[in-house]
């Protein structure tokens, strides 16, 4: 129960969701929310921090828009640690994945998609960077915990 919000830069993604989920929605950056402070006890940022040009600014954003309490949660890919599983991952994200998502959708677009989301994915800012900027942030309890050595989850408290 409680209201649901979902934020996007792009009207189209915003329309698309209008259709398919019962939330709100605003178009806006992760940078600059347009929304009261301390406005949620939850915010989950789902594989989009590649897309964020500014850490410090989305999470001094997120810090101000979530109440005191309240938990922020961000899932991204990571690189694995080891050069074997760093060379699978990409060889499954650089090339499995655009080949069926293209069989798929018969979609050049959707394929090149996949492909820029394996770019950002192996240029992708560091873990210790993420945890570093959102301590930065004002929030506490910070962590991070990996599953399967490359889906991460970086969790904090306001």
């Amino acid at each position: 129960s409680g209201l649901v919000v979902g934020v996007d830069p792009s009207r189209g993604m915003l329309q698309v969701a209008r259709e398919k989920v019962d939330a709100g929605f605003v178009q806006a950056v992760g940078t600059a929310l347009g929304v009261r402070s301390d406005s949620f006890d939850f915010l989950l940022m789902g594989y989009a921090l590649r897309h964020v040009g500014d850490l410090a600014a989305a999470f001094r954003e997120y810090h101000r828009v979530v109440r005191s309490g309240g938990q922020v949660v961000i899932m991204e890919l990571c690189m694995p640690r080891s050069k074997f599983g760093a060379g699978l991952l990409r060889r499954y994200m650089n090339h499995i994945v655009p080949f069926v998502v293209r069989l798929g959708t018969r979609s050049r677009d959707a394929e090149r998609m996949m492909r820029y989301y394996w770019d950002t994915t192996e240029t992708s800012v560091s873990p210790e960077t993420i945890l570093q900027a959102l301590r930065a942030a004002g929030f506490r309890d910070v962590r991070r915990h990996v599953q399967f050595g490359i889906l991460t989850e970086y969790c904090a408290t306001k």
